[in-house]
């Protein structure tokens, strides 16, 4: 009851978190939410990797309780290591090298274009952005600002089944926007 949902699709994320009236993070607000106001540091907790703080490939190979490690400053807990976690945004590889500086959404310009993509979700089919690193990544992509892009792709009988490391390391978590409420 306390593991991380996995084999879930971007669009089966969007769903649940509409569905309770919340919304997936922007990536941007998922970096924040992971550094926990900590900056220029490669993890939540500072800039050495400290595997008692993590679970990916160096100790654990399968999802471990969520909570079970030390929470950042914020008092979240597993943002890197246990398993990627969908964000909002279109994965773009080069995306922060001309961004906006201040709420970058990848894939769409104003707020008016974050309802319509909240509304329309459906219809995406450019890759998405995921966070966070797995428990099946090793050290090194594990950190704040590790990033990588996945195919929005549907959940079905096949895909939760599907025992590749590619479905069983992906979940999310969900954002509250005051402005939507």
């Amino acid at each position: 009851d306390k593991h991380p949902v996995t084999h879930v699709s971007w669009y089966a994320a969007m769903a649940y978190a509409q569905w309770i009236g919340k919304r997936l993070p922007t990536e941007a607000e998922w970096e924040k939410a992971a550094r926990g106001g900590i900056y220029a540091q490669n993890y939540p907790w500072g800039h050495d990797l400290d595997a008692s703080k993590i679970n990916c490939e160096l100790k654990v190979h399968e999802t471990a309780s969520v909570g079970q490690w030390p929470p950042n400053n914020y008092g979240l807990h597993d943002m890197v290591g246990l398993v990627w976690e969908w964000c909002l945004d279109a994965y773009a590889v080069n995306y922060y090298d001309s961004s906006p500086f201040r709420n970058p959404i990848a894939g769409i310009e104003i707020d008016v274009d974050l309802m319509l993509l909240l509304l329309n979700f459906r219809d995406i089919t450019t890759d998405r952005v995921l966070r966070g690193g797995s428990l099946f990544t090793s050290s090194e992509p594990i950190h704040t600002a590790a990033r990588w892009g996945g195919t929005p792709g549907l959940t079905s009988l096949r895909t939760s089944v599907y025992s590749s490391r590619y479905g069983a390391n992906i979940g999310f978590r969900c954002v509250w926007d005051n402005k939507l409420k």
